[in-house]
């Protein structure tokens, strides 16, 4: 409705001169690709997918620059034992590890999109549908990031199975059982001061006796990306459909654990949550179940200004 709509078009206006797109990222990769055997989707995704990599090796440069800035203070105090590079090496070991957990604790959302990403197939001119078959062009299912090409034909298949599949498991399977198997083997050290400097922004939010719940975050984490990704497919009706679930499942958690550790922030989270589930239910009312009537447009405007 335009209710919404017109907010969010006078932001993008009044935002457009801070985020105008000097350079696009897909020129730029089929401009120095050349003829690169690497579909130019794939591309785009492989370098989402190095950034965190990227920003890894630049926190390590950054620490590596504090440890020589802090070993020249020490030689002007003539400690040169704290200048040897047993003593970079314990430095950097004892921080790699919270280097490495951070980013991919920040950039896991967007791991998580461009794993299922590479399995999203948005479906045309399918056979036996449409009042004209005669018309139809090209009957299949379309990879989203390239509708060029067929889903599970040429380099789709090869890449969806080769680099798909692993990421799946490792992210989007892989990182919520890691969470909840390293903090359930560790609850018992949650207070030792060496595994709470390197773990300790998983669980110190929460209380003692849901130490785990960041696995349960990371896992709704996976079912909105999901969600949001094959949406193409499913449509925008059931796409809501599940949204609603899923905030629904969240706050019973929620309400029913009460995990975490603050009671401020206990029901900051409590709002947000209600919020988010009654946006998505509110939502599924401008969906008309009767296709020969469309809801009210009166109640699309009142109903959005309500949501907004």
């Amino acid at each position: 409705p335009k209710s919404i709509s017109a907010v969010f078009l006078g932001l993008g206006w009044v935002l457009s001169s801070c985020t105008g797109q000097l350079m696009s990222l897909d020129c730029i990769l089929a401009g120095s690709g050349g003829t690169s055997a690497v579909p130019l989707a794939m591309q785009r995704q492989l370098l989402y997918l190095l950034t965190p990599v990227i920003m890894m090796l630049a926190l390590g440069l950054v620490y590596s620059a504090a440890w020589i800035v802090l070993a020249l203070v020490r030689h002007a105090k003539r400690r040169p034992g704290s200048c040897t590079m047993a003593a970079f090496s314990a430095w950097m070991r004892m921080r790699l590890p919270v280097i490495v957990l951070v980013v991919l604790f920040f950039y896991f959302p967007s791991l998580v999109r461009v794993s299922w990403s590479l399995f999203a197939c948005f479906p045309v001119d399918q056979l036996g549908e449409g009042p004209y078959p005669q018309y139809l062009v090209k009957p299949g299912a379309f990879f989203t990031l390239d509708m060029s090409q067929q889903c599970w034909q040429g380099w789709h298949k090869q890449w969806a199975l080769g680099l798909g599949i692993p990421l799946v498991v490792i992210f989007c399977l892989g990182v919520p059982a890691g969470i909840a198997l390293l903090l359930w083997r560790n609850r018992h050290r949650t207070q030792l001061p060496d595994f709470r400097q390197h773990c300790g922004f998983l669980y110190r939010t929460f209380r003692p006796g849901c130490v785990c719940y960041e696995a349960v975050v990371a896992a709704i984490t996976v079912c909105l990306a999901a969600i949001s990704v094959f949406s193409t497919v499913i449509g925008p009706y059931y796409e809501c459909v599940l949204f609603t679930v899923v905030f629904a499942a969240s706050l019973v958690l929620q309400i029913w654990l009460r995990p975490y550790a603050f009671e401020r922030l206990h029901y900051m989270q409590l709002a947000a949550s209600g919020c988010l589930l009654v946006t998505s239910f509110a939502t599924l009312t401008f969906f008309s179940m009767d296709r020969d009537t469309d809801t009210s447009a009166l109640y699309k405007e009142v109903m959005g200004g309500i949501i907004l």
